[in-house]
């Protein structure tokens, strides 16, 4: 495998544009306008790039590629209103490596 897309699977810029071409199953996963929405969104999207980034390098590191499909992960949300909200199970669908975009 050419280790320069390697790299870039794993840095950091690409991984933030990445991240936007997931498809989540929670519902606040594309809050947005609303109050409400921006305190359960803000949590969320900063513990889901979290994982994504983390699960994502190992993935790559690990297989040569990027993940493609479903994948499942649960989710401690500790305590207070985060857990009553968000899913525990979140499934998150990566897209195939032919409809990755770069730019």
């Amino acid at each position: 495998m050419d280790t320069e897309k390697l790299s870039l699977w794993t840095s950091e810029e690409f991984l933030k544009k990445y991240f936007y071409q997931c498809k989540f199953n929670d519902r606040y996963s594309k809050a947005t306008g609303s109050i409400a929405g921006q305190w359960v969104r803000n949590p969320w999207d900063g513990k889901m790039k979290e994982i994504i980034f983390n699960f994502v390098r190992e993935y790559v590191n690990k297989n040569q590629t990027l993940p493609e499909g479903e994948h499942s992960f649960k989710l401690d949300w500790g305590s207070g209103y985060l857990k009553d909200v968000l899913l525990k199970d979140q499934i998150v669908t990566f897209p195939k490596l032919t409809e990755v975009k770069y730019d």
